[in-house]
């Protein structure tokens, strides 16, 4: 199930850009705030990332993304270039201001502004949701789950493949301008939720 994968750990390949992300004794990371923004330590061209996770429930407090779109989520970031121009692979579990207004999915999105770089510049500017499909399975249930991207590149583009506990499969395709930048750095992202999870990749 893990072949090839390498684990990846807080004190070593992990460099929180927002938020907190800690370990404990047994090696899983834990989320410690409302968000969280974590990037790998180094850039390689990661081809197969896979989340193994326990949604444990809401933050305390919340982070508020645009204000129709505030999610209770954890996902992968992608050929991030930088915080404005990137791909978002996400687990959408529950929407905090109300929690019967949309399902559970799983929802890739672009993040596309050309010549900014920060944060403080972009903002939540720029994102076009590529799609979205719902999962058989609901995170809600507090249960681990294997939450598995995978990117095989071609002459257009690349194929992206999403499963959710080797039982769900969806692809999209990526056109080779929504590819950023092919050695930028990948990561996670969580949203108002807390999780407990554990973090391999594969180049």
């Amino acid at each position: 199930m893990f072949d090839n994968l390498q684990e990846v750990f807080k004190d070593d390949l992990i460099r929180p850009t927002c938020g907190d992300i800690d370990s404990t004794r047994s090696k899983f990371l834990v989320t410690k705030s409302s968000a969280s923004r974590v990037t790998l330590d180094r850039k390689i061209q990661v081809r197969h990332a896979l989340l193994r996770f326990r949604f444990r429930g809401a933050t305390e407090t919340k982070y508020f993304g645009t204000r129709e779109k505030t999610w209770r989520q954890i996902g992968f970031k992608l050929f991030e270039a930088n915080p404005c121009n990137l791909i978002y692979v996400m687990w959408r579990i529950q929407k905090p201001e109300d929690l019967q207004s949309e399902p559970e999915s799983i929802v890739v999105a672009v993040k596309h502004n050309p010549g900014l770089t920060s944060s403080a510049k972009c903002g939540h500017h720029g994102y076009t949701e590529l799609a979205s499909w719902r999962p058989s399975v609901s995170a809600t249930d507090r249960e681990m789950h294997l939450f598995r991207c995978q990117v095989i590149t071609n002459p257009t583009g690349a194929t992206l493949t999403i499963n959710v506990d080797d039982c769900d499969q969806f692809a999209v395709s990526l056109t080779t301008d929504m590819l950023t930048s092919s050695t930028g750095t990948t990561g996670l992202r969580t949203d108002n939720g807390s999780f407990i999870f554990k973090y391999f990749v594969a180049e």
